[in-house]
């Protein structure tokens, strides 16, 4: 889920279904669950990644301990100039 916060209020503007490898990986099992056949494997920082290149003013990502220790969610906010911090469990 990605929740846009302000000083006046917060809301959900994006959210994506986590799909297991085991899921994605099977044509049978996705085609049984309409999981469209171009949805392929990504980790939960991946999705995050994804859903922050479609948004747009960004300035801080906080998440949960996770996702903030992911090294390639951690490269693309540097790479990015987004600030981000990780809550600790």
């Amino acid at each position: 889920m990605l929740t846009y916060a302000t000083a006046r209020g917060h809301a959900f503007i994006d959210r994506e279904l986590y799909l297991p490898e085991s899921w994605t990986g099977d044509a049978d099992r996705r085609a049984r669950a309409a999981v469209p056949a171009t949805r392929n494997f990504l980790t939960k920082p991946q999705l995050v990644a994804r859903t922050l290149r479609a948004a747009a003013g960004v300035d801080y990502v906080a998440a949960d301990a996770d996702y903030g220790r992911d090294p390639g969610l951690r490269a693309f906010c540097h790479e990015r100039d987004v600030a981000y911090c990780d809550v600790p469990e």
